[in-house]
Order: structure tokens, then sequence, then C-alpha cells
């Protein structure tokens, strides 16, 4: 995960949505990491297709 993390910035905006789905899914995330993530998204939000959105924010929704 921490490999995800450090590449997050660099990633296209589909791997940052598929990651973040995938990150959501674990067992004892902890909050820095989701703070990187929200990051990311952030600075990459105009890039995003709606489907990206929607699993961006059905994930982040998920993980509260």
């Amino acid at each position: 995960m921490q490999r995800v993390l450090v590449k997050s910035a660099s990633m296209k905006p589909r791997g940052v949505a598929f990651a973040v789905e995938a990150i959501c899914e674990l067992p004892n995330v902890d909050e820095e990491a989701f703070i990187r993530l929200e990051r990311v998204v952030l600075s990459k939000i105009r890039d995003f297709i709606p489907h990206y959105y929607v699993k961006i924010f059905t994930a982040f929704n998920k993980a509260g």
C-alpha cells in the first residue's frame, strides 16, 4: 500500500480511481492514507470522467 501512496501523485486518473476503490476495501487503513488519496483526487479532479467520480465517491462514502 505504501508503494501505491508514493506513486499516486504520478498516476493517471483511471489508476487513482481504482486505487482509491481498492484501498477503501481494505480493513484498518490509517487516516494518513485517506488524506494522501484525497489530496491526489483533488489535484486531478478535472481529469476524471463521470465513471471515476462514481467510483471515488462510493469508495470514500463506504470508508466513512
